[in-house]
């Protein structure tokens, strides 16, 4: 008896493995599922955040790497989502079991078994819910950590997940309900986050604050629970308030994202040399000099160059991209214009240097008559 139940064991031990081995075999495209369909950024020339285009889906989504994301966040969405993630094949066997005796004892769905794996194959295949596409999830899963590390999916979860409006990704909801980068999240802000996911129009802050607030201190608890915070940051945390509000997206530097639209906005990332907060200035100051003309100037542009290298810092075509008066969409910039008086002094230095004008000779400033054009000076 003992022998027979031995040989079924070696059996069923070697068809196991004839499976891996045939999963593993097959062919598995992994690039399919960690794909992450991101905005196109402009970027100053140290790394700041200048503009952004939305999706093809109108979605915002900021890629960005497990480095540039909170620790709190990463531990706050583990402890929520998927606590043995680092510990299992992809499928986890105990919570599987745990919501089938969950679902059982209540006679209804009221806990599920996916983990982070699973819920990012779950976003590729976009299937409906039902037990084939459970099963099929499963088996993705499986597939998927064979072919690639936790790192990349966990990183891949972070950047594709739901976080409420059309916030996809941890990077473009930070710098929406809070405005500032993923890195820079608190502990109470990453258990926000981390708990919007599960159901991002009912935990949606902006809208639901006391669900939300509810669905963050479930998340601080789970992180207490499962060893990620003391005692003291907890509380601490637990009596924050929210702290949340609308926060705009960076958009400077608008002519030149329309410039660079056609090859940016598929997604990529432009590293510009301008310097975030001279272009900051260069509108502002841009915007405020105009309107201190009290209607006498209507538009101006302006270009501010790093002599010795060339490079551009600033750049601003119009003196208010929505409300100029002419188009302030209209990049002045780069337009075609009368140069007027500009060319002065580049003529009179070219005649010096021919010997056809000499610095002591007085030029007559004043109306000149060539019959049907008479040129003068702007301001008489």
């Amino acid at each position: 008896m003992r022998s027979a139940k031995k040989r079924y064991g070696i059996a069923l031990a070697a068809m196991l493995l004839l499976a891996m081995v045939m999963l593993y075999a097959l062919p598995f495209d992994a690039e399919r599922y960690c794909h992450v369909q991101a905005s196109g950024e402009i970027r100053a020339r140290d790394g700041t955040l200048l503009f952004a285009y939305l999706t093809p889906d109108d979605q915002w989504c900021f890629e960005r790497d497990l480095s540039e994301i909170s620790p709190h966040l990463i531990n706050a969405t583990i402890a929520t989502e998927d606590q043995r993630f680092y510990h299992h094949f992809g499928v986890d066997p105990l919570a599987i079991v745990r919501a089938f005796r969950q679902n059982l004892s209540a006679r209804r769905i009221v806990s599920g078994a996916s983990t982070i794996t699973m819920q990012v194959i779950k976003r590729a295949q976009k299937e409906k819910r039902s037990l084939w596409g459970k099963i099929s999830q499963m088996l993705a899963a499986i597939r998927l950590e064979m072919k690639t590390d936790k790192d990349t999916i966990l990183r891949t979860y972070l950047n594709t997940a739901p976080y409420g409006l059309n916030l996809v990704g941890c990077e473009a909801a930070s710098r929406r309900y809070f405005g500032k980068s993923a890195r820079e999240l608190t502990l109470a802000e990453a258990a926000l986050l981390a708990g919007l996911p599960k159901a991002p129009t009912t935990y949606m802050p902006l809208r639901n604050p006391d669900a939300a607030l509810r669905r963050r201190n479930y998340v601080l608890t789970r992180m207490r629970q499962e060893g990620f915070v003391s005692e003291e940051d907890y509380l601490c945390a637990f009596a924050t308030p929210l702290g949340v509000k609308r926060h705009h997206f960076p958009a400077l530097a608008r002519h030149f994202a329309m410039q660079v639209q056609p090859v940016v906005s598929q997604g990529k990332v432009l590293r510009s040399t301008l310097d975030a907060n001279i272009q900051r200035t260069v509108e502002r100051l841009l915007h405020e000099t105009i309107r201190s003309y009290d209607g006498k100037i209507g538009n101006a542009a302006t270009i501010v160059v790093d002599v010795p290298t060339a490079s551009i810092l600033g750049r601003a075509g119009s003196a208010d991209f929505f409300d100029t008066p002419g188009g302030g969409q209209v990049d002045v910039c780069r337009s075609r214009r009368s140069p007027g008086s500009a060319l002065k002094p580049f003529l009179y230095a070219a005649a010096i240097e021919r010997n056809c004008l000499y610095n002591s000779e007085m030029l007559l400033d004043s109306v000149l008559d060539y019959g049907m054009y008479s040129p003068e000076n702007a301001d008489g």
